[in-house]
């Protein structure tokens, strides 16, 4: 399993819904749920169970969404690690904000930023 297939997972157990979760993650939603049935058939046991209300998850889906996120935030250590390697300073910065915030404010905030930097 690669990270996509990690995050799949995640965002299908956010959501309970895969139309929603395929239009998330920006795949069709047959392509989400060839990548369930794959997930499914590399370790043999049944993920999810779809119905009218949307998609419950098995013991066993519950333990892999579990080690979806254990996953994930592994390999985003890694990669800060890497990343705090050089002299540069490197990185992603993750925001929780509001849609409005997000759309008028924070590119002014950015470009206040970038401007600065430059100097």
């Amino acid at each position: 399993m690669d990270e996509r297939d990690w995050s799949i997972l995640l965002t299908l157990y956010e959501e309970k819904n895969i139309t929603r979760a395929a239009k998330k993650l920006f795949i069709s939603q047959p392509s989400l749920t060839s990548r369930i049935h794959d997930i499914e058939a590399r370790f043999g046991v049944k993920v999810v169970v779809r119905s009218k209300q949307g998609v419950t998850f098995t013991e066993e889906g519950e333990y892999l969404v579990q080690c979806a996120r254990e996953m994930i935030e592994k390999l985003r250590s890694i990669e800060q690690t890497i990343q705090g390697f050089g002299t540069d300073v490197k990185g992603t910065i993750q925001l929780a904000t509001t849609g409005l915030f997000t759309k008028h404010e924070l590119p002014l905030i950015i470009k206040g930023f970038l401007n600065y930097i430059q100097m």
